[in-house]
């Protein structure tokens, strides 16, 4: 709306007669005080007041729209300003990691990664709201609380696993794959939920090709089906991430998995050498397993009776 030549009232210098107006400016020309400059519409909230009904609607229409944008452009400035403040802590707390390990200072948890069991779930949800929920539990009668898986660093990888219904654990497979924050330390987290990595999340869920979660060569079987989630050897989570970028070559997923899985070594300081030593003798084990259940159960039935007889033995005269 056009205000040139429009009546308007202020405070001090009275009334007086609106002469120019652009986007930003309004000239208004006062008999005692002459041609004042004000910041326009700003000026009508505090200052200047219209006698025209129709011209004061359209004004507080305009103010209003205008404070609604100056909002939403002052949130999008402050979750810009968190994403980079959340971004550096993330380089730091990478960096700080990466350093520890090339020093030899790093001493992370033999089984600081994660497994998760989806079954009912849709892992391709869970990586769309990038973190995933570790459940409640109750103890002794007390009010539940939040799980806190608090083995888990910024250099755990989790799996997203799910299982046909009624069929057994060695038919679970991996339909998802993340990295947690780098700025994140679940021992300290108090809502049970633990964030991703934007920059590290796979998602397999749609493809049926698809890795078996335990292969005989990565060690024991471990039940997860009955729990939330267990806690992963981190050698054996290389093996799976080794896998899943074998399976993916050639394919458009072939370059995330292998950043994820060289991001990973280095969180974790795990060498080519080391893993390949490892596949080695987790095959030898798998093949020469039954054959050392069988050794062992023999072997603790011999100590246990040792004891016994030292137990019940006759003592000297």
């Amino acid at each position: 709306m056009n205000l040139t030549h429009k009546c308007v009232v202020h405070p001090v210098f009275g009334q007086g007669i609106i002469t120019q107006q652009d986007d930003t400016l309004l000239h208004v020309s006062f008999p005692t005080a002459g041609e004042k400059i004000f910041l326009f519409p700003d000026a009508f909230a505090s200052h200047l007041s219209l006698s025209d009904d129709e011209a004061c609607a359209w004004i507080r229409d305009l103010i209003k729209r205008q404070n609604a944008a100056q909002k939403a452009e002052k949130r999008r400035q402050d979750n810009e300003l968190m994403r980079n403040i959340q971004e550096e802590r993330r380089q730091t707390e990478m960096e700080k990691l990466l350093h520890a390990h090339r020093t030899g200072k790093a001493k992370p948890h033999p089984q600081s990664q994660i497994v998760f069991c989806c079954d009912g779930e849709s892992p391709a949800e869970v990586l769309r709201k990038k973190e995933i929920y570790c459940g409640k539990v109750s103890k002794s009668g007390r009010d539940p609380r939040f799980v806190r898986a608090a083995r888990l660093r910024p250099n755990s990888a989790g799996l997203l696993t799910v299982k046909p219904a009624g069929a057994p654990e060695e038919k679970r497979v991996i339909v998802g794959a993340f990295l947690i924050e780098a700025a994140f330390y679940n021992a300290d987290s108090e809502s049970g939920m633990i964030p991703f990595h934007p920059d590290y999340m796979l998602d397999f869920s749609k493809q049926t090709d698809r890795v078996l979660c335990f292969e005989p060569y990565r060690g024991d079987l471990l039940p997860i089906g009955r729990v939330r989630y267990r806690y992963f050897d981190n050698i054996r989570m290389a093996h799976v991430l080794s896998d899943l970028l074998q399976l993916h070559q050639g394919t458009a997923q072939e370059e995330p998995c292998a950043r994820f899985f060289q991001t990973y070594c280095r969180l974790n300081g795990v060498s080519q050498t080391a893993l390949k030593v490892r596949s080695e003798a987790l095959r030898r084990a798998a093949l020469c397993r039954p054959f050392y259940l069988t050794f062992f159960k023999v072997f603790d039935k011999i100590q246990f009776v040792c004891r016994k007889m030292q137990t019940h033995a006759i003592p000297k005269m």
